[in-house]
């Protein structure tokens, strides 16, 4: 699959679907150590206070992927998130589910008038934390999107969706950015096939970061400008 998107065998809307991109660099990343890509990947995310929790995972972690599973809880909404990872270590778990946005928003919002959260990640986190107690597990929620900045907006609405119907403690809500992975990837010394593959996918798809350059400069009165031109990273 990466390969057809790659060479551009598929139309412009199959490849804007998230979950061919999840399936994509997931299903990739999955056949890579770690510590390589998918924890230096996580350990952005962070919370609408600045905090990383992810950002303290360390090596000999393991990792089990599962995708699209079907959440539903006892009294909690039905939800299918993009992806759920099981951390272990050897003294304790995380259980990270991932929600994936490339072009859109959320796919539900709060009913004020259920009985449980509706908010597409307030229902997600519901279900999650059931999950985790359950495996004695840390519940953290990716939201992972191509957003240059966090969807502060989005986030707050989710929380207060949550905590509305449940109370109790803040969900561990995070942003990650698509471009991030981008980076984690540059920063290899010496890449592989599949971190290739997977840079040259987030190229096609414009997910890098943009940085400001000065290609050239002239003196105009005794004073030095410059030219800002935008560059991808």
């Amino acid at each position: 699959m990466i390969k057809a998107l790659l060479h551009g065998k598929l139309s412009r809307e199959q490849e804007n679907m998230e979950d061919l991109l999840t399936s994509a660099v997931f299903g990739r990343l999955r056949y890579l150590e770690p510590t390589e890509a998918l924890l230096p990947f996580l350990a952005n995310a962070v919370t609408l206070d600045g905090g990383q929790p992810l950002s303290e995972i360390a090596g000999g972690a393991q990792v089990t992927y599962t995708f699209w599973p079907p959440y539903a809880e006892p009294g909690c909404a039905p939800c299918e998130p993009d992806l759920v990872l099981n951390v272990e270590f050897p003294i304790r778990r995380l259980l990270v589910l991932i929600e994936v946005k490339l072009h859109s928003g959320k796919s539900s919002e709060e009913d004020e008038h259920a009985e449980s959260t509706t908010d597409q990640l307030g229902k997600e986190w519901d279900n999650l934390v059931s999950r985790a107690v359950g495996l004695n597990a840390r519940p953290v929620l990716v939201y992972l999107t191509a957003d240059v900045g966090i969807p502060r907006e989005d986030m707050e609405a989710s929380i207060a969706a949550y905590r509305e119907k449940r109370g109790g403690d803040i969900p561990t809500l995070c942003w990650l950015s698509w471009r991030t992975l981008s980076d984690v990837l540059e920063k290899a010394t010496e890449r592989n096939e599949i971190e290739n593959d997977l840079l040259a996918l987030l190229n096609r798809h414009d997910l890098r970061w943009y940085k400001l350059r000065l290609p050239y400069s002239f003196n105009f009165g005794g004073w030095r400008f410059g030219v800002a031109a935008k560059e991808a990273r």
